[in-house]
């Protein structure tokens, strides 16, 4: 990208596409936001100096209750940073809300105007956050960063037994009914279960999905829940699949 360019048109046009509030920052102060608002919803200071700690170039962050925050670090200017999130893979709990308002500090007459910021914000895995932030990071400084150089270390999720809130998860589905965004698991479900009944250890190396193309199912009402939920579904169904493939029964389980 030329040196010249406007950052804050950059966030303007891109902003539209993904939905993700972005911030910049500069020396830990933010100067500019998408969508536009007040301080009351900038990302809480801990996760701020969490992310700023770091030395990277793009790095992430994940609160105890499954929220993700991501930066990007701007070699325009020291102590620059563009700052996505908060972002969730699934829609929010009353827990979540109640962990929320606590970390952003929100007063109770304003906690209506700060869910309808949140309902704005589209669910989204930590892997699809971070591809985001590889492409804005390409497109701002030409540098090349894969998935696992950012996901290598991984971040544990903090343990959350929050129950599944059944209204939650029909509110959801009939969402993304509303907004034409059907559910593919089972394609992907059975790409994967073809990998492994014939042992195609090499296919599973290229093997790939985007989340633009596949919608898939939700399965809990919190982050952590829901990869909680989807470990148990496909080791369940990678054993069966193992064992139709020939795998005798007692390496199997």
């Amino acid at each position: 990208m030329k040196k010249n360019y406007s950052l804050i048109n950059f966030m303007k046009t891109y902003y539209p596409d993904s939905n993700i509030p972005m911030y910049l920052f500069s020396n830990d102060k933010c100067s500019f936001c998408v969508p536009e608002q007040d301080e009351l919803t900038y990302p809480p200071s801990q996760y701020l100096q969490e992310l700023f700690a770091s030395n990277e170039r793009i790095s992430h962050c994940t609160t105890e209750y499954g929220i993700i925050f991501c930066s990007l670090k701007l070699a325009s200017a020291q102590n620059k940073h563009l700052v996505f999130g908060p972002v969730t893979t699934v829609p929010y709990s009353d827990s979540d809300l109640q962990h929320l308002y606590k970390d952003y500090m929100i007063p109770n007459i304003r906690q209506s105007d700060f869910n309808t910021f949140l309902r704005q914000i589209p669910c989204l895995s930590m892997s699809s956050l971070l591809k985001k932030c590889i492409f804005l990071n390409y497109c701002l400084h030409e540098e090349i960063i894969s998935l696992e150089q950012l996901t290598s270390t991984g971040h544990a999720l903090a343990e959350d037994d929050a129950l599944a809130d059944a209204s939650l998860l029909l509110e959801e589905t009939y969402q993304k009914k509303e907004n034409e965004q059907h559910n593919r698991t089972y394609i992907l479900e059975e790409e994967i279960l073809k990998l492994v009944r014939t042992g195609d250890c090499e296919g599973f190396k290229k093997f790939a999905y985007s989340e633009s193309n596949f919608h898939i199912g939700v399965t809990g009402s919190t982050a952590l829940r829901q990869l909680k939920n989807n470990i148990i579904i496909t080791t369940t169904l990678c054993t069966r699949a193992a064992i139709d493939g020939g795998l005798d029964y007692d390496t199997a389980y």
